[in-house]
């Protein structure tokens, strides 16, 4: 997560959205059952796209805060 933020902060995100991402990045990782860095980068497509699916299917999470960005 320092790798984020500091990455976040490098980039002059609002800290407001520093904490939504790493909010949204605390709850990606345990929905996968991701133990490792490398598991970010196996399926990431399809692993964002489940967790999209369940966030607006299985949550009261507005679809708006989950849009993919082209």
């Amino acid at each position: 997560m320092n790798e984020v933020r500091s990455v976040l902060r490098r980039l002059h995100y609002s800290i407001d959205t520093e904490r939504a991402y790493c909010d949204w990045i605390k709850r990606f990782v345990p929905y996968h059952k991701m133990t490792s860095r490398a598991e970010l980068l196996q399926e990431s497509e399809a692993k964002v796209e489940a967790f999209l699916r369940h966030l607006a299917v299985g949550t009261d999470v507005a679809s708006s805060t989950h849009r993919i960005k082209p």
